[in-house]
């Protein structure tokens, strides 16, 4: 159903969840949420050491988040919008990056979330810059080469969905915080 597919929809969610949303994770309510920093935004598969604020919402498919439910939203509209149904969400995180001062043209170490078959669902909370990159390879290509197949800008209300096979990665943002909210499907 998701096999080599790849979505981009703006407004996955109404303008008043879009700023629910953001004012929980970065704005004005966002005293109350929890960030955890990390040491490298791509976790152990780099030695960038690319630091990040990490915030997990669902691990191994249990809810680790009281803040889950007002984001549930974002999963719920793409998984219909693409007529799929899931059975489990494995997980979901919330990344919060800081601009760091990095030559542009290096970008994060290219990862897949799973190593086996999964959805993923990337939702941007902010306008930022740090494109994420959608690459061609697959997990089952075993890359050490990789080609962009899409490059997408991160714009408030945006989700991008995709086959979870393809390697993925983000440039840091240089001028703005950038901040995704990450699902992992099956």
């Amino acid at each position: 159903m998701y096999e080599n597919k790849l979505w981009i929809f703006d407004n996955i969610v109404d303008l008043k969840t879009q700023n629910n949303i953001k004012d929980t994770l970065c704005g004005q309510k966002s005293y109350n949420f929890s960030w955890f920093f990390i040491s490298d935004i791509t976790g152990n598969m780099s030695t960038q050491l690319r630091p990040a604020f990490q915030h997990t919402l669902i691990r191994d498919c249990e809810n680790n988040s009281k803040y889950n439910d007002i984001i549930l939203s974002v999963v719920k509209n793409s998984a219909k919008k693409i007529k799929f149904k899931y059975d489990k969400i494995i997980h979901g995180r919330c990344f919060l990056q800081l601009p760091l001062n990095i030559k542009k043209e290096t970008v994060d170490t290219p990862h897949v979330d799973l190593n086996y078959k999964h959805l993923v669902v990337l939702y941007y909370v902010v306008n930022s810059d740090g494109d994420t990159i959608l690459y061609n390879e697959q997990t089952k290509l075993n890359a050490t080469k990789y080609t962009i197949k899409k490059k997408i800008k991160p714009k408030q209300g945006r989700v991008v969905i995709f086959d979870g096979r393809f390697y993925h990665t983000a440039e840091q943002p240089t001028k703005d915080i950038r901040c995704v909210i990450n699902y992992n499907l099956i």
